[in-house]
C-alpha cells in the first residue's frame, strides 16, 4: 500500500469488459506479471476522493498499514483434578492415639487443579509488507497462537496482542481477516459467485455514492457493481482461479473444482477486502506442491505491493515456499518456541545449537528443523539457544516498538474510505445481509435438481396415493373415512419436513464459520433466509401433494385454499420444531433421532386417534402442544362444523364430542399454528447464536 500513487479515473471505460478478459492463469509463473497489471485496480479499494478522480495518496497508504507485535502469549488449559490421599502409618496412628487419647484420621484428602500449557510464552512481531511463518509439529500450539492473535480465542489466554501498539478495538476488524484451515463452500455457487457473495457482505463501496439515489438505474449504482466485479476479476486472475471462475465449487454430492483450487477460492475469501493483515491456518493443508507455490507467490507479490502483512501457520513447506517467509517462528513438541528469524539465517542457528549443516541438506531444511523440534533432546538443545540469543532480543525489540496510530483513529480521519457503523457482530446492514442470503439460498435450492426431482416426484406420487386410498370419500356420508383422510393429509405434509433437515445439519459448519467466525451476516438474517426459503418451498411441495389427494379424494373447490393453508402451517410448524432440534445437536444421527423421539410423542396426540375422550387426563395436555393436534382440528372444524358446510356433510353433536371439535378451532387453529412458527423460530435463532452453531473456539 505505500507505493506511489496512480492517476486513475473510475469510469466505465476503466473497468474490465468481458470480451478482454479471456486469458487464464493456469500455473504459477503467471502469478507475478498478473499481479503487476492488477496493482492498480486494487488500490481502487481506498481511493483519495469522493469524486472518484484520483488513486489513493501515500499518506493514506502509510496509515493502512498495521504492525502487529505480541508480548508473552501464552495460553493453557485446565485438565480434570487429582485427588491425592496421604495415609498414616498403622503404627504411628496407634502411638498418636495412645499419647493424645482421642481420634486421629489415618488418612487426608488433597484436591489439586492443575493446567496443561499448550503454548508457552512467546513475543514477536509482523511488520507491514512481511510474511510470519508458524511452524512445528502437530498439538504444539499453532493454531491456538494464530486464534489469539487473530482474536478468534474466546478462552482465556495470557500477554499481550497490540496492532500499532494499541489494543484491538471494535474498529480493528475492518484492517484483519482470517482464512480457517477447512474449505467452507457452497457446493452450488460458482467460484465467481462465491467470491462476490463475500464481497457484498464485506468489502464496502458506500464511499462513491454521494447521495440517497438508490434507483438502480443510477450511474453510481452501476459503477459501483462494475468495480466490485472488477476487484472480484482481478483478485481471481491474481490467485489463478480466472479459467474456473464460472465452475461449480462443487462438494462430495457434486463433483466441481480440485482441492488446490478451492483452496485458493478460501484464501480469495479473506483477501477480497484488501486487508492490511491476514491471518491463515494451514493456508497451504491439502495443497499440490505446485499449488502450494502458486498460492504464496501470490502472498509474497502482496505483500510487497501493497505492504499487506500475513501470519501464516504452515506445517511441512518445501523449500521454495520456505524461502518466501519474511521470518519463521517454530515451535518444539512441548509448546516452546525454538526459532525466530529470517529464513536465510536458520542454517547457522542450528550450527550455533549444536546441529551443524549435513551435505545437500538445503532441500530438506524445513523437514529437519521440525524433525529436531519434535524430538526431546534436541529441542531442548534449541530451546537454551532460543533463549540466550534470540528471545532477548525479540522481547527488547517488542517493547521499544514505537506506537503508532490506532485503528479507531484511523478509520475516524478517514471514515470517507469505510463503511458506515453496522449493528455490532456484523460487516454490513441486515438488509443487505438478507438480500445476499436470499440470492445465495435460491440459488442452492434451484441448482440442487436431484433433490429438486426427489421431493416433487414424491410429494405427487404420495399425493395421489393418498387421494386414491380415499377417493370420492367426501361424496359418502362415512365421516370416519373422511376425518381419516384429513389426519392422513395433516400428518403427511408436516413430515415433509423432514427433507430438509440433513441440510440444515450439514450447514451448521458454514454457518459458524460465516456468522461468529467471519461475521458475514448475523443470527437472525440467517434464520429469516432459510425461514423464506422453507416457506416458499413449503407451499410448492404442500400444494402439489395436496391438490392431486383434495380432489381426488373429491372434496369440494370452494375449501381447497383452507385447506392448503392450514396443511403450510402444519408443515411450517414442523419446520420450525426441527429448526430448534437441528439448532441444538451437530450431526446428522442425533438430529434425526431426537426429531423422530419429539414428533412420535407429539403425534400421538393428535386429536382424531387420540382425544380427551379416550386419553388420561394427567396426558391430555400433551395435545395443547402438539402441531397436529391443531392442524387436523383445524380442517375438522371447517369441513364438519362451519356454518356454510352443506346439510349431507355437517355432524352430529356427538359425533363432534367423539372427535373433540370445537367449531372456533377453524380461526383459532392457524393463529396457534402461526404463533407456534414464530415462537420456535425465535427459539432456534437464540439456540444457534448461544452456541455458535455448535462451534466454539
Amino acid at each position: 500500500m505505500s507505493s506511489s500513487p496512480v492517476e486513475v479515473s473510475v469510469n466505465d471505460d476503466d473497468l474490465p469488459v468481458e470480451g478482454n478478459q479471456d486469458e487464464e492463469v493456469e500455473d504459477s509463473s503467471n502469478v507475478v506479471p498478473t499481479l503487476a497489471s492488477a496493482h492498480d485496480a486494487m488500490r481502487l479499494f481506498y481511493p483519495e476522493e469522493r469524486q472518484r478522480e484520483t488513486a489513493p495518496s501515500e499518506e493514506f497508504e502509510k496509515a493502512m498499514e498495521i504492525h502487529l507485535s505480541f508480548a508473552d502469549v501464552a495460553f493453557d488449559l485446565p485438565i480434570k483434578p487429582t485427588t491425592t490421599t496421604t495415609s498414616t502409618p498403622l503404627c504411628c496412628c496407634f502411638r498418636r492415639c495412645r499419647q493424645q487419647k482421642q481420634p486421629s484420621a489415618a488418612t487426608s484428602t488433597t484436591t489439586m487443579a492443575k493446567r496443561k500449557t499448550i503454548l508457552h510464552p512467546v513475543s514477536g512481531s509482523v511488520p507491514p509488507g512481511t510474511i510470519l511463518a508458524i511452524m512445528g509439529p502437530s498439538g504444539c500450539g499453532k493454531s491456538s497462537l494464530i486464534d489469539i492473535l487473530s482474536g478468534r480465542k474466546t478462552t482465556p489466554w495470557r500477554g499481550s496482542v497490540l496492532y500499532n501498539g494499541h489494543p484491538a478495538d471494535d474498529w480493528t476488524s475492518r484492517f484483519v481477516s482470517y482464512v480457517s484451515q477447512g474449505d467452507l463452500l457452497c457446493a452450488t455457487l460458482t467460484v465467481r459467485e462465491e467470491l462476490m457473495f463475500v464481497s457484498h457482505l464485506k468489502a464496502d463501496y458506500s464511499y462513491l455514492n454521494d447521495g440517497d439515489n438508490n434507483d438502480d438505474e443510477d450511474p453510481i449504482i452501476r459503477r459501483v457493481a462494475k468495480l466490485r466485479e472488477h476487484h472480484v476479476d482481478m483478485l481471481l486472475r491474481v490467485l489463478g482461479l480466472w479459467h474456473v471462475r464460472d465452475s461449480l465449487i462443487g462438494g462430495e454430492k457434486k463433483r466441481g473444482i480440485s482441492g488446490g483450487q478451492r483452496r485458493r477460492l478460501t484464501l480469495a475469501k479473506g483477501l477480497v477486502t484488501g486487508p492490511s493483515l491476514l491471518f491463515g491456518d494451514e493456508i497451504t493443508s491439502g495443497l499440490s506442491a505446485t499449488d502450494s507455490l502458486l498460492a504464496l507467490r501470490a502472498l509474497r507479490s502482496m505483500a510487497a505491493a501493497f505492504k499487506m502483512s500475513f501470519a501464516l501457520v504452515i506445517h511441512q513447506p518445501r523449500i521454495e515456499v520456505f524461502w518466501m517467509f519474511s521470518s519463521v517462528l517454530c515451535f518444539s513438541y512441548n509448546g516452546h518456541a525454538v526459532y525466530q528469524g529470517e529464513p536465510s539465517l536458520l542454517v547457522e542457528y542450528l550450527s550455533t545449537a549444536g546441529f551443524p549443516r549435513k551435505p545437500d541438506e538445503e532441500a530438506a531444511l524445513p523437514d529437519r528443523l521440525l524433525d529436531l523440534a519434535s524430538a526431546n533432546e534436541p529441542s531442548a538443545a534449541l530451546l537454551r539457544t532460543y533463549e540466550s540469543q534470540i528471545a532477548p532480543d525479540v522481547k527488547d525489540k517488542v517493547k521499544h516498538l514505537p506506537a503508532g496510530r490506532s485503528t479507531r483513529s484511523i478509520v475516524l480521519e478517514h471514515s470517507k474510505f469505510f463503511a458506515q457503523p453496522h449493528t455490532p457482530g456484523s460487516s454490513s446492514p441486515f438488509i443487505a445481509q438478507l438480500r445476499s442470503l436470499q440470492s445465495r439460498d435460491w440459488r442452492q435450492v434451484v441448482r440442487d435438481t436431484e433433490f429438486l426431482v426427489v421431493n416433487y416426484a414424491s410429494s405427487a406420487i404420495i399425493g395421489v396415493v393418498l387421494g386414491l386410498a380415499f377417493f370420492q370419500t367426501r361424496s359418502t356420508n362415512n365421516v370416519f373415512a373422511q376425518s381419516s383422510f384429513l389426519f392422513m393429509a395433516s400428518l403427511t405434509s408436516a413430515l415433509f419436513s423432514f427433507n430438509y433437515l440433513p441440510t440444515v445439519i450439514s450447514e451448521k459448519a458454514m454457518y459458524a464459520a460465516e456468522c461468529h467466525g467471519e461475521k458475514l451476516y448475523g443470527s437472525w438474517a440467517y434464520s429469516l433466509s432459510k425461514a423464506i426459503i422453507s416457506l416458499f418451498s413449503s407451499l410448492s411441495t404442500i400444494f402439489l401433494f395436496s391438490i392431486l389427494a383434495y380432489f381426488i379424494a373429491g372434496f369440494e373447490a370452494r375449501r381447497y385454499v383452507y385447506f392448503l393453508v392450514v396443511q403450510a402451517l402444519g408443515f411450517l410448524a414442523i419446520d420450525s420444531l426441527l429448526a430448534v432440534v437441528s439448532a441444538s445437536v451437530n450431526d446428522h444421527e442425533s438430529a434425526n433421532t431426537l426429531a423422530a423421539f419429539l414428533l412420535t410423542i407429539l403425534s400421538l396426540f393428535n386429536g382424531f386417534t387420540s382425544n380427551e375422550e379416550i386419553v388420561p387426563v394427567w396426558v391430555f395436555w400433551i395435545q395443547y402442544a402438539s402441531p397436529f393436534f391443531y392442524t387436523f382440528s383445524s380442517l375438522a372444524s371447517a369441513f364438519f362444523l362451519a356454518s356454510d358446510v352443506p346439510a349431507e356433510h355437517r355432524i352430529t353433536d356427538a359425533q363432534a364430542k367423539s372427535l373433540s371439535l370445537d367449531a372456533k378451532m377453524e380461526w383459532l387453529g392457524p393463529v396457534v399454528l402461526v404463533a407456534y412458527v414464530l415462537v420456535f423460530r425465535c427459539i432456534a435463532v437464540l439456540v444457534m447464536h448461544v452456541t455458535k452453531g455448535g462451534v466454539a473456539k
